[in-house]
């Protein structure tokens, strides 16, 4: 829940003002003008030759204009990288990203992701409000421990009416209280108990806690699930293709569950058997799914994290 518009950087496209370019194109757009320039030469003095040997190897001007065109090819990529660089969503090198979250007052943890650092910059607008931010609190919980942290729930009263924004309703909410649900980093889920000693005392600061807020910092609620599925693969696949399918389901089922693996969100049968059939289109004809039997999470602190994987095939009949 969030102020402003959800930006998933993942799908912004590159900016106009970085250039595709190849060395072939760069290449014959000097010949191009080489060319012209020759014949324009021979306007004005007949006597030289026509040029002739551009498709011989051993033509001096071709190898100059091939190392040339390399060259520019470099400056052009250079140019590519350094505006890359200026934008949080695309760069792509850490002291680029440091900048730029510095920008939004925001620093890096020992041993954070690139992926973590340009999540808080991110975030940090939703820590300007002076009257109560979701995302605020999600920054200032993050920026704790943004190593150890993979993913922060707010919610308030108004998850007596969770069902309206898609999750399962909780009881026992006392108004007034600001539970926060933090999800650990680790392969399990679980989040250090001195972790989530410091977020509370970080959050119940009062530079930080907007008034009349009681903060509640808790462990996100781990619903573990293992992953069975068999692929149907169409008939006359080699052993050796359906390996290669097999291995690409493998990571395409591992890409859904990191992705699903947030407090609120459901990871359901339907999404993994999208996962696994595009795992190669043209060669999978069916999926069977074993397991899970049923959507897990969706609590407004649970979080599908899934504790195993096995994935098989078979041919169709």
């Amino acid at each position: 829940m969030s102020r402003f518009d959800q930006v998933d950087y993942s799908r912004l496209p590159f900016p106009d003002a970085i250039e595709t370019w190849t060395h072939q194109a760069i290449l014959d757009a000097r010949m191009q003008i080489y060319l012209a320039e020759w014949e324009g030469a021979r306007e004005i003095d007949p006597s030289l030759p026509a040029y002739d040997v551009q498709m011989m190897e051993t033509d001096p001007a071709k190898r100059l204009q091939r190392i040339d065109a390399y060259r520019e090819g470099l400056i052009r990529q250079r140019i590519n990288e350094a505006v890359r660089a200026t934008y949080l969503s695309k760069a792509d090198q850490w002291n680029d990203v440091v900048a730029r979250a510095a920008e939004y007052l925001t620093t890096p943890a020992a041993g954070e992701t690139i992926d973590s650092l340009r999540q808080r910059a991110q975030l940090a607008w939703e820590n300007l409000s002076i009257g109560g931010s979701y995302g605020g609190y999600q920054y200032q919980a993050l920026s704790v421990a943004p190593v150890d942290i993979a993913d922060v729930a707010v919610w308030g009263y108004e998850v007596h009416e969770a069902s309206l924004f898609g999750v399962k309703a909780i009881a026992d909410f006392p108004k007034g209280e600001v539970r926060i649900g933090l999800l650990g980093a680790a392969r399990g889920g679980l989040t250090p108990p001195s972790i989530i000693a410091a977020v509370q005392a970080r959050l119940s600061d009062r530079a930080v806690r907007k008034v009349n807020d009681k903060i509640n910092v808790v462990q996100a609620t781990i619903a573990p699930y293992t992953l069975d599925a068999r692929l149907v693969l169409k008939r006359g696949v080699s052993a050796a293709s359906a390996a290669d399918v097999v291995a690409a389901g493998k990571l395409r089922a591992s890409a859904y569950a990191a992705a699903v693996r947030v407090q609120g969100v459901r990871a359901t049968r339907g999404g993994f058997e999208a996962a696994l059939m595009g795992a190669d289109p043209a060669l999978v004809a069916d999926v069977e799914l074993f397991s899970p039997a049923a959507s897990v999470g969706g609590g407004p602190f649970e979080a599908p994290v899934m504790t195993g994987l096995a994935l098989d095939w078979t041919a169709a009949p």
